[in-house]
């Protein structure tokens, strides 16, 4: 039996996967951390120019969080006109019944029940 790199290694690089994420915490750098050289061993996907804009957008936060923003969306903009991330599901889409009242989906919680009522 071989190391789990062997295990689990491809002849070539891999061109797709499909993966879940959900948020650790609430912040942009939380999901274009994945696009970093590195950040995600499952990804091919390596770009200098995207590292240097990604740490610009992390130190600029501390300062100026409007310009900041500005940066995230930016990136946020590369990785998808790159298809580096694809998203596949977009979570809060929920349906519930007409007798559940004072629905709220919270990005990180997902729906907050103890907020909710059925009659």
């Amino acid at each position: 039996m071989g190391t789990i790199d062997e295990l689990f290694s491809w002849p070539a690089p891999i061109s797709l996967t499909l993966t879940g994420w959900s948020p650790d915490y609430l912040y942009p750098s939380n999901f274009l951390a994945l696009a970093k050289c590195g950040g995600d061993e499952q990804m091919n996907y390596c770009d200098p120019e995207f590292d240097a804009a990604f740490d610009h957008a992390l130190n600029l936060q501390a300062t100026d969080a409007a310009a900041a923003i500005a940066e995230w969306q930016a990136l946020d903009q590369w990785i998808v006109d790159d298809a580096v991330i694809v998203p596949f599901q977009n979570a809060g889409a929920d349906f519930v019944s007409a007798r559940v009242g004072n629905y709220q989906y919270h990005p990180l919680y997902e729906p907050l029940f103890d907020q909710m009522w059925v009659q």
